[in-house]
């Protein structure tokens, strides 16, 4: 009997523990096909498109917030792998430079950092267990800061420029900008130019120097250049101003009568002009003599007799051109002695033509013109409508017979024939017709 039992518990024994083996084998297949599923499921995550980058300022702070839906169990964050901030449903831990900079939302897994830093940028992870799920997402960081504006550089126009960034390595992407507007992209394969860059630029895919040929005004402004070298984002900027030559100046003078009769004193000023060039906010200028400079448009000179032989120099320019004039003190004479000609000249022939005016509204029995400043333009009027007058040619009138006075019996009395294209009598009344006293002047007739 004692046998019996004892082979009894034995067959029990065995029987249980071949009844444990199918759960034991279920559980170690669920485990195995749990760890396969978060393999793929990681595999599939890591795979994936990179995740887009995040641009933020230095000093400032941004939020990474994943989009689970449900409560999370667990919540693990790192930075470039190492860990950022760590929740088990209960309590959460910081590590390293991250305490006193960041907050964890429990309940969304949103990380908000703050006082952001050039180390902080890379790529950051976080896990988050959703019912004993894993949720994985990924986020790019890239910290920048703004600097002190670049430098300006002064082109001329229809030349060409290079705009080379002083990166080392090489290039998976290059992206350049001009004002926020794309020019040229290159993604490690192939490029593509943009507007009307095309068939204009060069790019260089292992310096990312950007060749820009034949600027335009159009093609002024801030230049931006994104190089993507080790998964690192680099940033470049230049500001590129495009100039057109400037006009060769001229010099003009003009004498100062209130110096006295004395020569010694007489003093001129000189002018110096230039038409203006884009942009004309860049357009210097600045006199020389006798070793010494001074800028700007006048130059007040003493004045000796019709010999003097002194010089000034005046230049006219820009970042990229130069133009300079010289003047001869003696010219200022020549030159006011011929406006002074001229002036006479113009008022000798107002004079002229203010005589002829005041002649002819003699003849025509107008009020005489009073001698007194004639308004502008008026001399220059009456000179064309003469010179006019006089080209055209004369052609001869005929003149009719005159009329008979069908209702008083007489003739009608007309003045003797006269040319009348004469000038002189241009403004004279036109024929009078004497009329009876009951005669209607609508129906000479009396009808």
């Amino acid at each position: 009997d004692f046998r019996r039992q004892s082979e009894s518990e034995s067959t029990l024994k065995v029987r249980r523990r071949l009844r444990s083996i199918p759960v034991i084998i279920l559980l170690l297949c669920n485990g195995l096909l749990y760890f396969l599923a978060s393999f793929l499921f990681t595999s599939c995550l890591v795979l994936g498109a990179e995740p887009p980058t995040k641009y933020v300022l230095k000093g400032t702070g941004e939020s990474l917030k994943p989009t689970f839906s449900g409560q999370p169990n667990s919540i693990l964050w790192r930075h470039n792998g190492n860990k950022v901030v760590e929740f088990d449903s209960r309590e959460e831990q910081v590590y390293g430079a991250y305490k006193n900079r960041i907050t964890l939302d429990w309940a969304t897994a949103e990380l908000e950092i703050t006082g952001l830093k050039f180390e902080d940028r890379g790529l950051y992870e976080v896990e988050v267990d959703i019912d004993n799920i894993f949720y994985l997402s990924e986020f790019k960081l890239e910290v920048i800061v703004l600097g002190a504006e670049p430098p300006t550089k002064y082109v001329l126009k229809g030349t060409g420029e290079s705009l080379k960034p002083t990166f080392s390595g090489q290039p998976n992407s290059i992206l350049w900008r001009h004002n926020g507007n794309k020019v040229v992209e290159f993604d490690s394969r192939e490029q593509e130019v943009y507007g009307a860059y095309k068939n204009r630029i060069t790019l260089d895919w292992a310096t990312a120097e950007l060749e820009i040929t034949s600027l335009k005004f159009e093609d002024r402004g801030l230049y931006e250049v994104e190089v993507d070298i080790d998964n690192m984002l680099r940033l470049s900027q230049f500001k590129l101003e495009v100039i057109d030559k400037v006009a060769m100046p001229t010099i003009s003078c003009e004498i100062n009568k209130d110096g006295g009769s004395d020569v010694s004193e007489v003093r001129a000023t000189l002018l110096c002009s230039a038409d203006p060039t884009p942009p004309e906010s860049m357009m210097k200028f600045e006199w020389r003599a006798r070793g010494k400079s001074q800028p700007g448009h006048k130059f007040n000179i003493p004045l000796g007799d019709e010999r003097d032989n002194e010089e000034y120099s005046c230049s006219v320019s820009n970042p990229v051109s130069s133009e300079t004039a010289t003047f001869t003190a003696k010219d200022c004479y020549h030159a006011c002695f011929a406006k002074g000609q001229q002036d006479d000249e113009e008022k000798q022939t107002e004079g002229n033509v203010m005589k002829m005016v005041r002649e002819l509204n003699r003849r025509a029995g107008q009020e005489p013109v009073v001698d007194t400043e004639p308004r502008k333009g008026f001399v220059k009027e009456k000179k064309e409508q003469f010179e006019k007058k006089a080209k055209e040619p004369q052609q001869p009138q005929s003149i009719t017979e005159p009329e008979k006075n069908l209702g008083m019996g007489e003739k009608a009395s007309t003045d003797p024939p006269t040319d009348q294209t004469s000038p002189t009598l241009a403004n004279s009344s036109p024929p009078k017709t004497e009329r009876g006293p009951d005669e209607d002047p609508e129906d000479p007739a009396g009808v």
